[in-house]
Order: C-alpha cells, then structure tokens, then sequence
C-alpha cells in the first residue's frame, strides 16, 4: 500500500498514534517514577538494616557482618543490642524537579558507628560504613533492575 496518495497526501494515522502514546508515557512518567523511587528508597532501607550491627550483652566477642571484630558486654542497663537497627527510616519527597530520597537513623550514636570513633583507651574503633557500603550495593544491584523496571514500562506504553 502506497502512504502518498495521488494527490500527494500522507497517511499521518501511525504517526498520530506514536504520538498519542508518547504523551501518555510522559504524563505518566512523574507518577512511575515516583514508584520507582520509593521502590529504590525500601531496598535501600532494607540493605542498610540488614548491615546495621548489632550488639551482644552476654559477654562473649563476636564478629559482625562487617567482619569487624568486637567484645561482648554484659547486661547491666537492659540494651538489647537492636535500637540503631529498628530506628531507620525513609522518605521520598519532591524538591522542583527532583525526586530525593532520604534514608536517617535518628540516634545520636548513628554516626559513631557509621564512621568510627575515639576510645577510653586512646584507641580508635572503626567504622562499619553501614550506608556507605548499602548504597554501593544498591547501585550495583538495583539499578539495573531499575533500568529494566523503566524500559519494561516504556516498552508497555510503545505497543
């Protein structure tokens, strides 16, 4: 079938059609981003709880997922051992045209163990690097699910 007609018109009805679904995709778009942001804001959350360490109060040394060794402690004061890890938390907000995505742990020792600090002894107790670390993993293995999530999400609105 020939697209110019015998007096020189076009068939534009595909072409219309292509850019009827780009517009769809674009005013979509915000709102999945938007997901997928939040979706990147609880994987993230969720690596760096699963690295946050977590202290042992029946005397015994022990090596956490950092594979930094430590001293156990006794139980004097009622410590668990879990408070750093239950108090992250995570918010997706939008700054112009910018989705950020905030992930705090808003106890005041959070960044001792982040970074590492001084001790009594004059020594110094490393850093576990716990968001440090959580973002490099995230990076390398969520975004390129991230990337297929978008194509998949292109790919539906293109058919």
């Amino acid at each position: 079938m020939d697209v110019m007609g015998r007096n020189g018109g076009c068939d534009f009805s595909e072409l219309e059609a292509f850019q009827q679904k780009m517009e769809t995709l674009a005013n979509n778009m915000n709102a999945n981003i938007e997901v997928l942001a939040k979706q990147t804001a609880a994987l993230l959350l969720a690596t760096a709880i699963k690295r946050t360490p977590v202290g042992r109060y029946d005397g015994k040394a022990y090596v956490c997922e950092g594979k930094l060794h430590h001293k156990g402690m006794r139980k004097t004061n009622g410590n668990n051992g879990s408070t750093l890890k239950k108090n992250w938390t995570s918010r997706v907000y939008r700054s112009g045209n910018l989705i950020a995505l905030e992930i705090e742990n808003p106890i005041e020792y959070a960044s001792y163990v982040e970074y590492g600090h001084r001790t009594v002894n004059g020594g110094w107790a490393p850093g576990h690097h716990i968001m440090k670390f959580s973002v490099e993993e995230v990076q390398r293995n969520g975004f390129p699910k991230l990337e297929r999530k978008i194509q998949r999400l292109v790919e539906a609105a293109l058919r």
